[in-house]
């Protein structure tokens, strides 16, 4: 997700929405509290179009659609009620034209320095509630290292975890809802740490 810049207004959900219509900037709703978006950094950029052209096939193929950062996710956990505007994410219901969906099969996240402590926590409480319907999956990739952090829901119903990019694995990206393995080295290519 995009750095946030904290120049907040309290409005209704009904008020947000009028005014997302005609808003110059991308901004989140979190439960009245509106937060304008700001610009991402290169790596970031780069690893989530990475991501959309690796992924866009195996959505097409499941007559799902792959929306990039431009289309809203609601969410509603019967304590917050969010309208976010993930990396990227995959809605495999009902064909629409609406501004936003209130459901996903996938998430993506691409972590930021600013961004990785709402990103693995209260983003991840959030996302669990798009997802359950769908028993979809959580992907969030690290623009700052070679590493993701895969969190999906299991047979048993309840959350399942997995970190990928360290030495002692494939690299390999196993995403069940779409039937899709990516590969950490396609994710990442052309990327530049600061450390290298």
């Amino acid at each position: 997700m995009q750095t946030i810049q904290f120049k907040n207004a309290l409005m209704s959900e009904d008020d947000y929405l009028a005014s997302e219509e005609t808003s110059e900037v991308k901004r989140e709703y979190i439960n009245g509290l509106v937060i304008e978006m700001v610009g991402c950094s290169r790596n970031h950029s780069v690893i989530a179009g990475n991501l959309y052209a690796t992924l866009y096939p195996f959505t097409k193929r499941k007559n799902c659609d792959l929306y990039i950062s431009d289309m809203k996710l609601k969410t509603d956990t019967n304590t917050t009620l969010t309208y976010r505007y993930p990396d990227l994410f995959v809605y495999c219901g009902e064909k629409n034209n609406n501004s936003a969906q209130d459901s996903a099969s996938l998430i993506v996240e691409v972590l930021s320095p600013s961004t990785k402590e709402i990103d693995l926590t209260t983003k991840l409480n959030e996302y669990r509630w798009a997802l359950r319907k769908n028993r979809g999956e959580y992907l969030i990739i690290s623009s700052m290292e070679k590493t993701a952090y895969l969190y999906r829901w299991c047979k048993i119903n309840r959350w399942e975890f997995r970190q990928v990019g360290s030495w002692e694995d494939s690299g390999i990206i196993e995403l069940n809802t779409i039937a899709a393995s990516l590969d950490m080295d396609r994710i990442y290519d052309d990327i530049v740490f600061d450390n290298q």
